[in-house]
């Protein structure tokens, strides 16, 4: 996970909906890893609390829980209960009562819908959670681009020009954008330069690729 923070570019938020606008198979067809980076930040919060963090600090943590809980989306559900909950030994006071409700519920009735749950979509959590918190820097996004990576080697292969070109070209972006750090997340270790320009890849991949 980079913490490391660009003088200039893109924000964190900018680059997740970037990729969410370019690359929208990554969200309806595969596993976002937004599973990863609610354990990563309960695992800050948790070592906050350790450290002796301001109840007004932690309170702001659980509030984004709680706004996860109350959201009406199974996917943020899930989340708040097997990623954020389960991940350690949480103060109940801190914990918000829809929240509670949630984690209640959970066991009585597994996999229970809502018609009118809002979806919310794995990508538009991971990037209100690196906003909300820029102490968590680029959180999981060696793993989410790599995720990107693997899509579209994948469409690539099975005869999917447009979703290869589209990773292609989310991976142009940031190049442009000075993020060659994260570009060759979001391209190698899969692609070769031959495959690339298959792809559809445009120049500043083809000499990313081409220096490896």
């Amino acid at each position: 996970m980079s913490r490391r923070a660009a003088l200039s570019g893109p924000t964190a938020r900018e680059m997740l909906t970037t990729l969410r606008q370019r690359l929208p198979e990554l969200e309806s067809e595969r596993r976002w890893p937004s599973s990863i980076a609610i354990e990563t930040f309960a695992d800050h919060v948790s070592d906050r609390a350790r450290a002796g963090a301001t109840r007004e600090e932690l309170e702001t943590y659980f509030a984004f829980v709680e706004e996860l809980a109350a959201s009406g989306d199974p996917d943020a559900e899930n989340l708040v209960i097997v990623d954020f909950l389960e991940a350690a030994d949480w103060d109940a006071d801190l914990i918000g009562p829809t929240t509670l409700r949630l984690a209640g519920e959970a066991d009585l009735a597994p996999g229970r819908g809502r018609d009118s749950a809002t979806v919310m979509g794995p990508g538009a959590i991971h990037a209100e959670l690196v906003d909300r918190f820029p102490v968590l820097g680029e959180l999981c996004f060696n793993e989410t681009f790599t995720e990107a990576s693997q899509l579209g080697w994948e469409a690539y292969v099975g005869g999917r020009p447009d979703v290869a070109g589209n990773a292609m070209c989310f991976a142009e972006w940031l190049l442009e954008q000075g993020r060659a750090d994260l570009a060759e997340h979001a391209v190698s270790p899969l692609f070769d330069p031959s495959t690339a320009a298959d792809a559809g890849a445009g120049p500043r991949v083809l000499e990313m690729l081409r220096h490896h």
